[in-house]
């Protein structure tokens, strides 16, 4: 990924919450709705920005999205279920975050009892982690793990921020 790159987040628009989002293999919804899905995302999960589509006779804008950590996956994403990062977050390759309490990591930032076992994990009082990238988001630390670390198969996480100490 450039440094210049523009980066986003996916955000499920299914009204029964289940957090997926569909990538598919060009900007189009077809009659038989799976029948373009390369790959079913999450709420969370990090990608770049590629390209931009607005076809003709559709009202949203299509994405070109690469995941970040697994390059092989690319396609297409509606604006409606992405959020465009306005600034990268902080590069910060010498962070460490160093948890103050007994806390939880979500995917998103949503209070953890709504959400799913995999898309939050308890940590302790101590626990580190260098971080390679962070910024605060609301009342959210929005990090990532340095080193290709991961945490439930993902190294994009927030956590309340007065639970944890970045230095």
């Amino acid at each position: 990924m450039s440094s210049n790159q523009q980066t986003g987040i996916l955000e499920s628009n299914a009204p029964d919450k289940t957090h997926e989002v569909n990538i598919r293999s060009s900007p189009v919804i077809p009659p038989h709705s799976h029948d373009n899905i390369v790959h079913v995302g999450h709420s969370g999960d990090r990608v770049e920005i590629l390209d931009r589509n607005h076809p003709q006779g559709d009202t949203h804008l299509w994405y070109k999205v690469r995941y970040i950590k697994q390059q092989n996956i690319q396609g297409w994403v509606r604006e409606d279920v992405i959020q465009l990062d306005p600034t990268p977050p902080t590069p910060s390759p010498q962070s460490t975050l160093t948890v103050r309490t007994n806390t939880v990591f979500v995917h998103f930032p949503e209070d953890s009892s709504k959400l799913p076992d995999e898309d939050k994990v308890s940590v302790s009082v101590g626990t580190t982690y260098n971080l390679s990238a962070y910024k605060l988001e609301n009342q959210y630390y929005r990090f990532t793990l340095a080193n290709g670390q991961l945490i439930k198969n993902k190294n994009t996480w927030y956590v309340f921020k007065d639970h944890v100490q970045i230095s």
